[in-house]
């Protein structure tokens, strides 16, 4: 790589990285007034009613912070909306999107043959996880220790370490899913944690390493 792609390629991460932090509910605004030129309808039935501008904001920053595309507003507007109606808790409309969104979230980590190459969770450690997920007034949280986390953090990286991906996909149960995002993102910031219910019927999944 030379020097001038290596420091375009550095500044875009940096950009990627501050760019759910950067966008503002008056820019958020400005978004839903531009999709309200092409549709109108859509935007007067959901915002403000369903959906504030604020509820929107929250979502794309959580998309952005995960490296979805959030170009396509009119199919994340409308399924904030499907969710809204049946959930406010802000993880089930998040995941709701990506599941509408699903072959966007997993384009960039399809192999040159289009096959999605994944870790999976063993059965058994999925269990765990679930088990291990409690209800608060804040919403559900994964209830682990932080040396049990630690650990398992420590064995995600080993088999990343082993399997040289380029684009490591960790895969499991959409419950799941959010809290594993948090879980790893921090010491593995660049994992991609995808749901069973993002990845398309036609797409073929190979699992390269298990988890358990």
């Amino acid at each position: 790589m030379d020097p001038t792609t290596a420091i375009s390629t550095h500044l875009s991460e940096i950009i990627r990285s501050f760019l759910p932090d950067l966008l503002t509910r008056q820019q958020t605004k400005e978004l839903m007034d531009q999709l309200a030129q092409t549709s109108p309808k859509l935007v007067e039935e959901i915002v403000p009613k369903i959906c504030s501008v604020g509820d929107v904001q929250r979502v794309l920053r959580q998309l952005l912070r995960e490296r979805v595309p959030v170009r396509d507003l009119s199919t994340i507007l409308e399924s904030m909306a499907d969710a809204s109606a049946v959930s406010k808790d802000p993880d089930v409309i998040t995941e709701t999107v990506r599941t509408a969104l699903g072959r966007s979230v997993c384009r960039p980590y399809q192999a040159e043959n289009g096959d999605l190459r994944v870790i999976a969770l063993s059965p058994a450690l999925e269990d765990a996880l679930a088990a291990s997920v409690t209800r608060t007034d804040r919403g559900a949280v994964l209830a682990l220790d932080p040396e049990r986390a630690q650990r398992l953090a420590g064995r995600l990286g080993e088999v990343l370490a082993h399997e040289e991906l380029a684009q490591p996909v960790l895969l499991c149960t959409p419950s799941l899913r959010p809290h594993l995002w948090r879980l790893f993102s921090r010491a593995l910031p660049h994992i991609a944690v995808l749901s069973h219910s993002e990845v398309p019927a036609q797409m073929r999944v190979m699992a390269v390493a298990t988890l358990d």
